[in-house]
Protein backbone atom coordinates (compact mmCIF):
# COMPACT_ATOMS: atom_id res chain seq x y z
CA UNK A 1 0.00 0.00 0.00
CA UNK A 2 1.55 3.55 -1.29
CA UNK A 3 0.23 6.52 -1.79
CA UNK A 4 -3.45 6.98 -0.68
CA UNK A 5 -5.08 4.17 0.93
CA UNK A 6 -8.29 3.03 -1.71
CA UNK A 7 -11.20 2.26 0.08
CA UNK A 8 -10.29 -1.82 0.50
CA UNK A 9 -7.24 -0.90 2.07
CA UNK A 10 -9.18 1.09 4.83
CA UNK A 11 -11.38 -1.88 5.03
CA UNK A 12 -8.49 -4.15 5.73
CA UNK A 13 -6.82 -2.17 8.09
CA UNK A 14 -10.61 -1.50 9.96
CA UNK A 15 -11.38 -5.30 9.62
CA UNK A 16 -7.65 -6.00 10.85
CA UNK A 17 -8.77 -4.09 14.27
CA UNK A 18 -11.68 -5.69 14.72
CA UNK A 19 -10.19 -9.12 14.55
CA UNK A 20 -7.69 -7.59 16.80
CA UNK A 21 -9.50 -5.73 19.52
CA UNK A 22 -7.44 -7.64 22.38
CA UNK A 23 -4.40 -6.51 21.41
CA UNK A 24 -2.41 -3.36 22.01
CA UNK A 25 -2.59 -1.64 18.42
CA UNK A 26 -0.57 1.39 17.43
CA UNK A 27 -0.39 3.42 14.60
CA UNK A 28 3.22 2.32 14.17
CA UNK A 29 2.38 -1.20 14.27
CA UNK A 30 -0.56 -0.93 11.80
CA UNK A 31 1.96 1.37 9.41
CA UNK A 32 4.03 -1.62 9.86
CA UNK A 33 1.23 -4.76 8.95
CA UNK A 34 0.07 -2.91 6.52
CA UNK A 35 3.19 -1.52 4.93
CA UNK A 36 2.26 2.39 4.77
CA UNK A 37 3.07 5.37 6.64
CA UNK A 38 2.47 6.21 9.92
CA UNK A 39 0.78 9.76 8.49
CA UNK A 40 -0.89 7.85 6.23
CA UNK A 41 -2.75 5.75 9.52
CA UNK A 42 -3.10 8.67 10.94
CA UNK A 43 -5.22 9.99 8.04
CA UNK A 44 -7.21 7.48 7.79
CA UNK A 45 -8.47 7.55 11.81
CA UNK A 46 -8.34 11.51 11.81
CA UNK A 47 -11.85 11.47 11.67
CA UNK A 48 -12.29 9.44 13.85
CA UNK A 49 -10.04 11.01 16.41
CA UNK A 50 -7.19 8.87 16.03
CA UNK A 51 -6.41 4.96 16.27
CA UNK A 52 -6.75 4.80 19.83
CA UNK A 53 -10.00 6.40 20.26
CA UNK A 54 -10.84 4.31 17.04
CA UNK A 55 -9.77 1.07 18.87
CA UNK A 56 -11.83 2.56 22.37
CA UNK A 57 -14.78 2.90 20.55
CA UNK A 58 -15.09 -0.70 18.77
CA UNK A 59 -13.82 -2.15 22.03
CA UNK A 60 -16.89 -1.02 23.47
CA UNK A 61 -19.65 -1.00 21.11
CA UNK A 62 -18.38 -4.94 21.39
CA UNK A 63 -19.22 -5.39 25.11
CA UNK A 64 -22.40 -3.32 24.30
CA UNK A 65 -23.34 -6.22 21.68
CA UNK A 66 -21.97 -9.24 23.83
CA UNK A 67 -23.75 -7.35 27.47
CA UNK A 68 -27.13 -7.35 25.51
CA UNK A 69 -27.39 -10.74 23.78
CA UNK A 70 -28.84 -13.70 26.49
CA UNK A 71 -25.27 -16.21 24.13
CA UNK A 72 -23.14 -13.99 26.83
CA UNK A 73 -25.37 -14.28 30.26
CA UNK A 74 -22.56 -17.23 31.06
CA UNK A 75 -19.42 -14.48 30.92
CA UNK A 76 -18.81 -11.69 34.03
CA UNK A 77 -18.87 -8.47 32.79
CA UNK A 78 -14.88 -8.18 34.03
CA UNK A 79 -14.64 -11.75 31.30
CA UNK A 80 -16.54 -9.48 28.56
CA UNK A 81 -14.28 -6.56 29.29
CA UNK A 82 -11.45 -8.69 28.99
CA UNK A 83 -12.54 -10.40 25.98
CA UNK A 84 -12.82 -6.81 24.44
CA UNK A 85 -9.29 -5.40 25.15
CA UNK A 86 -9.95 -4.16 28.28
CA UNK A 87 -6.81 -5.22 31.06
CA UNK A 88 -8.64 -4.28 34.11
CA UNK A 89 -12.71 -4.27 35.82
CA UNK A 90 -12.27 -0.95 36.73
CA UNK A 91 -10.48 0.36 33.49
CA UNK A 92 -13.75 -1.47 31.78
CA UNK A 93 -16.27 -0.03 33.71
CA UNK A 94 -15.78 3.47 33.74
CA UNK A 95 -14.67 3.69 30.08
CA UNK A 96 -17.65 1.84 29.51
CA UNK A 97 -19.47 4.55 31.45
CA UNK A 98 -18.18 7.25 30.24
CA UNK A 99 -19.35 6.13 26.63
CA UNK A 100 -22.69 4.89 27.33
CA UNK A 101 -23.63 7.14 30.71
CA UNK A 102 -24.63 4.06 32.41
CA UNK A 103 -22.43 0.49 34.32
CA UNK A 104 -21.68 -2.28 32.08
CA UNK A 105 -24.49 -3.96 34.33
CA UNK A 106 -27.21 -1.93 34.61
CA UNK A 107 -26.52 -2.83 30.36
CA UNK A 108 -26.83 -6.11 30.82
CA UNK A 109 -29.81 -6.02 33.38
CA UNK A 110 -31.89 -3.45 30.73
CA UNK A 111 -31.01 -5.90 27.84
CA UNK A 112 -31.86 -8.74 29.85
CA UNK A 113 -35.45 -7.21 31.24
CA UNK A 114 -35.75 -6.57 26.91
CA UNK A 115 -35.25 -9.86 26.20
CA UNK A 116 -37.74 -11.16 28.91
CA UNK A 117 -40.56 -8.57 27.94
CA UNK A 118 -40.36 -9.27 24.24
CA UNK A 119 -41.01 -13.31 25.18
CA UNK A 120 -44.41 -11.85 27.44
CA UNK A 121 -46.33 -10.82 24.05
CA UNK A 122 -45.95 -10.10 21.00
CA UNK A 123 -46.86 -6.40 20.98
CA UNK A 124 -44.56 -6.08 23.60
CA UNK A 125 -41.96 -7.64 21.98
CA UNK A 126 -42.02 -5.18 18.89
CA UNK A 127 -42.18 -2.65 21.28
CA UNK A 128 -39.00 -3.35 22.94
CA UNK A 129 -37.50 -4.72 19.34
CA UNK A 130 -38.03 -0.97 17.92
CA UNK A 131 -36.37 0.62 21.64
CA UNK A 132 -33.35 -1.79 21.16
CA UNK A 133 -32.99 -0.97 17.64
CA UNK A 134 -33.16 2.76 18.26
CA UNK A 135 -30.94 2.36 21.60
CA UNK A 136 -28.47 0.75 18.82
CA UNK A 137 -28.55 3.13 16.20
CA UNK A 138 -27.74 6.05 18.32
CA UNK A 139 -24.60 4.49 19.82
Amino acid sequence: MTGCATPSEVRAIRDHIERNLTETLSAEQLAAIFKVSRSQIFRIFAEDGGVARYTWERRLHRAMRMLSQPTYNNLSIGAIGYECGFSTDAHFSRSFKARFAMTPRNARTEAQQAWQSSNASSESRERHIAYLAAWIRDL
